[in-house]
């Protein structure tokens, strides 16, 4: 399990091996944030392929955030970006004007709901109620029906598996949630949570992989792979699509627009994207 103990225990046998030059990881901002200055203190460099959390670099106008520590880099986009695009897709694709939202106390879901939240007010938007669930909950009951008291459109949870597969089981059955929106992260863009049932009908926040013909400014470079010839399909229980190809989509009759630059372009990377056998996106 990728968390802030299992971060620092590795990162300190790390730093113990003289022959080690440098860290690939960690996979998840929780491990991050517990690793991060142990490495740093051994002078090494730590580059993460999957970290979002603010909390590990910057705010958007660089300024550094008291858990950054020299020498950690990460690939992924901050989620402030991720924040920004999914607080106007709710708001301006969705019409959503009234949100609840819900995390696990850990970097990556408190930053994220925290940074939601702002953005969401920022547009117009409204959040009816925050709340925090612990580690390994699987009673949600509290929550939800703090959630239904306050009236939400639409329930934005960027919760883990462990979480996350009891919240979405017992979301849609809970009296005065039945129809509202609900829209989740990129930690349940996997195979196991997409199989399941109540997968069925949601949003997925996640990176966007469709690079097309955008090109990194200083390089000249794409990333851009062949597209699958397969066409979008909505999201639905059993075999999904391998490769997401549009961003934030949910069964519906058309793919929604996107709503910011995918990766390569001057634009936020738009964080939405239907769910992918992958694990993809930020942690």
């Amino acid at each position: 399990m990728c968390s802030p103990e299992g971060g620092r225990a590795g990162a300190e046998q790390i730093a113990a091996d003289p022959q080690v030059l440098g860290v690939i990881g960690t996979s998840c901002s929780a491990a991050a944030v517990a690793a991060s200055p142990v490495i740093s203190e051994a002078g090494l460099v730590m580059v993460s392929p999957s970290n979002t959390s603010p909390l590990l670099t910057s705010d958007l106008g660089g300024n550094a955030s008291p858990d950054h520590h020299p020498g950690y880099f990460r690939v992924s986009n901050n989620d402030l970006y991720q924040a920004r695009a999914v607080a106007d897709f709710c708001y301006n694709e969705l019409g959503l004007g009234r949100m609840a939202a819900v995390d696990d106390g850990d970097p990556y879901t408190t930053a994220l709901v925290s940074a939601f939240a702002s953005a969401f007010g920022d547009i117009g938007g409204e959040v009816t109620a925050t709340s925090t669930i612990e580690k390994g909950a699987t009673d949600m009951t509290s929550v939800l029906a703090e959630f239904a008291e306050s009236g939400p459109d639409g329930i934005f949870w960027p919760l883990f598996e462990g979480e996350g597969t009891p919240f979405a089981e017992q979301v849609r059955a809970f009296e005065g949630l039945e129809g509202v929106t609900l829209i989740t992260g990129a930690a349940l863009l996997v195979s196991e949570f997409l199989g399941t049932p109540q997968s069925e009908g949601m949003y997925f926040a996640g990176p966007e992989t469709d690079l097309g013909s955008n090109v990194n400014e200083s390089t000249g470079k794409s990333a851009a792979f062949s597209p699958p010839t397969a066409a979008l399909r909505p999201l639905r229980t059993g075999p999904t699509p391998t490769t997401p190809r549009r961003c934030c989509s949910a069964p519906s009759r058309r793919p929604p627009r996107k709503t910011a630059g995918p990766c390569g372009s001057t634009a936020p990377p738009c964080p939405c994207q239907p769910g992918s056998r992958r694990r993809a996106g930020g942690r």
